[in-house]
């Protein structure tokens, strides 16, 4: 009896000492001292600013095509940073049915826990014929763009396929994969051009810059 009171006595004193499982900073503390605290009570929040994660809520029809270590590139407060997927919540959020996802940022030097953060998650990447989304017109039953051949406007119905990004001017735009109606190198008009008839006559100083490819979803 002795004994057993001897080692109470000490997991007691042992819970009087506070011990972070981690290094890091000390972002709030929720209890005073003096001030009487539960068993599961809070006492302090510590941060490691050197790794962070990003949680992010993907619609639940998206995150089938989502892969462990797939890559990011996120906008936080005008930064770019890139991230990479960590893990993946097995189960769909009560509700809004999105799946939770965490992303490790690569290079977190001037960020801070709580931060918000906007970007893309690369979930397929290849070569494809691709036009910027204002290319794309969709007044009709199937969508179509305003091709410049032989100096006059013709309308030209075009398969679409995969949506996303690609680098076009050295900036990252959005893009539609185009599968036929147009071929590497043709002219078309942008979005800004507004309605144009077909056969309106034009000089190809004043259209576009040609189809690109190379794009991602």
């Amino acid at each position: 009896a002795a004994q057993a009171a001897v080692e109470l006595a000490r997991k007691s004193l042992a819970d009087t000492r506070l011990i972070a499982p981690i290094s890091g900073q000390v972002s709030q503390r929720l209890a005073q001292p003096g001030e009487r605290v539960a068993l599961d009570g809070r006492i302090l929040e510590i941060v490691d600013l050197s790794r962070l994660e990003l949680e992010a809520a993907v619609p639940a029809e998206q995150a089938a095509a989502l892969r462990v270590g797939a890559k990011a590139q996120l906008n936080v407060e005008g930064q770019s940073v890139a991230a990479t997927l960590l893990r993946i919540n097995p189960s769909a959020q009560a509700g809004s049915r999105a799946v939770l996802v965490y992303l490790r940022l690569d290079q977190p030097q001037g960020l801070r826990h709580g931060m918000f953060a906007r970007g893309t998650l690369a979930v397929e990447s290849r070569d494809a014929l691709a036009v910027p989304v204002h290319v794309l017109r969709i007044e009709k039953a199937h969508p179509y763009v305003l091709r410049v051949q032989d100096g006059q406007v013709k309308a030209v119905t075009v398969e679409t396929g995969l949506s996303g990004e690609a680098l076009i001017d050295s900036q990252r735009q959005g893009v539609v994969e185009i599968r036929s109606g147009l071929a590497v190198g043709d002219w078309v008009l942008t979005g800004a051009s507004g309605q144009v008839p077909e056969g309106t006559r034009v000089k190809q100083a004043a259209v576009a810059a040609p189809a690109s490819s190379a794009a991602s979803r």
